[in-house]
């Protein structure tokens, strides 16, 4: 197994110059690095040159590789988490449970426009498995998971119709309707320009939660 790249300490203080360069600076460059690279091939000394900061700032702030990658994956994961589970309690009680259920996946497929560094690196953790992605799943998936379900169960229960197994709606929502935002170039080549703009997001947003709702309710619960 490729071992994990260690970020060599340093004596002293950071220099002057790279007082400028923030902790969200770097993380922002972080997770735009393990997206594009995967984990173990990531290169910190790749990092230090793009920022222009030397090997002891980074280890300052993080220490090691690992934790670098598990600070980025908390505050991005963590902003996806807490909005999926801050919508479940207006879901449970909604009038409407098709509406409920349509502003889940609008905003799981906005927050994908905004962060698509993380839907990179849940397919990269997913396929690989082990300690980083069972971070993943037990820190966030899990919640934001059982946030979706509930969500969906509860059109299938209150509308007489058969909700899709938490597995298929997960990868529907999670990879089916954010990848566009992982592939740009992609995403450009169908209608000459990249999905950018707010107005681009949010078309596609409400037809992935349009397509997948409406869907769910053509299917009948079986007697």
């Amino acid at each position: 197994m490729k071992q994990q790249e260690a970020v060599p300490r340093r004596r002293g203080r950071p220099q002057n110059h790279e007082a400028a360069v923030s902790r969200e600076q770097i993380l922002n460059a972080a997770i735009n690095a393990f997206a594009a690279s995967g984990f173990e091939a990531m290169s910190i000394r790749a990092l230090t040159r793009e920022l222009n900061v030397s090997h002891g700032l980074i280890h300052h702030y993080f220490g090691s590789k690992r934790a670098l990658w598990e600070a980025c994956v908390d505050v991005y994961f963590r902003a996806l988490r807490d909005k999926m589970i801050g919508l479940a309690p207006a879901a449970e009680t909604s009038a409407s449970p098709p509406e409920a259920a349509r502003e889940f996946i609008r905003v799981s497929v906005r927050l994908s426009a905004r962060y698509p560094g993380c839907v990179r690196i849940l397919l990269d953790e997913g396929a690989q498995g082990g300690e980083r992605l069972n971070y993943l799943l037990s820190k966030y998936l899990d919640p934001i998971g059982k946030a979706w379900v509930q969500a969906i169960e509860g059109l299938g229960d209150r509308s007489g119709i058969e909700a899709p197994d938490s597995r298929t709606l997960f990868f529907l929502i999670t990879f089916g309707g954010s990848i566009p935002f992982c592939a740009p170039a992609l995403a450009a080549y169908f209608d000459g320009e990249p999905l950018q703009s707010e107005e681009a997001v949010e078309s596609h947003a409400d037809m992935v939660a349009n397509l997948l709702v409406d869907g769910i309710r053509s299917r009948p619960k079986a007697h």
